[in-house]
């Protein structure tokens, strides 16, 4: 049986200054961003392309939809971490959380539950996948889980790198039974 590839891509740049996650859209810069990673994508023999519902990523992988004819299939698990608290007081929630992925303020989750979920939905993606290549359109804290999942000893200071790549896109390849073999960057 063949493996299966999947692309993970990390949302282009996004308006920070939209306060409301779901509807954060991207700048102009993560347009052009977008725009890149469509041509970086467009000939890989995508079979089914997967996103995140919010508009930052359905506005990353749109023009990549339009191009290989596939309709984007949403799925709420791909979502970034609930934080919990005002984002500005997020790099101090962030490094503690990154100490003890079991840490979680009331209203928001933990670096080990954004994990699960995130792990849940891509070995789904996988078994529908098999022997295809998918693309899956996500956010950073949430790629890094998975990073630390798979390739530990992924942490703080490889999760505060990530900030600021734009676009990034992740190449992680299953073998045949489903099984994670490794990963490169891309972009």
């Amino acid at each position: 049986m063949e493996g299966t590839i999947l692309y993970l891509v990390r949302h282009c740049e996004s308006d920070r200054k939209v306060d409301e996650d779901l509807l954060r859209p991207l700048t102009d810069k993560g347009r052009e961003q977008a725009a890149q990673v469509t041509e970086h994508l467009r000939n890989k023999a995508i079979a089914a392309i997967y996103s995140s519902d919010t508009r930052r990523t359905l506005d990353t992988i749109d023009a990549l939809a339009r191009a290989t004819g596939l309709a984007v299939r949403t799925d709420v698990r791909l979502r970034e971490g609930v934080l919990g608290c005002p984002r500005e007081e997020n790099p101090l929630h962030s490094k503690r959380q990154w100490s003890d992925p079991e840490y979680r303020l009331p209203q928001g989750e933990s670096l080990s539950q954004v994990q699960g979920r995130m792990r849940e939905c891509l070995y789904e993606i996988v078994q529908k996948e098999s022997g295809r290549a998918a693309v899956v359109c996500t956010h950073g804290t949430a790629i890094c889980t998975l990073l630390q999942y798979f390739c530990p000893p992924f942490g703080w200071e490889q999760a505060k790198a990530v900030k600021k790549k734009w676009p990034w896109v992740l190449r992680f390849e299953f073998d045949g039974e489903g099984r994670f073999v490794r990963y490169e960057e891309e972009m």
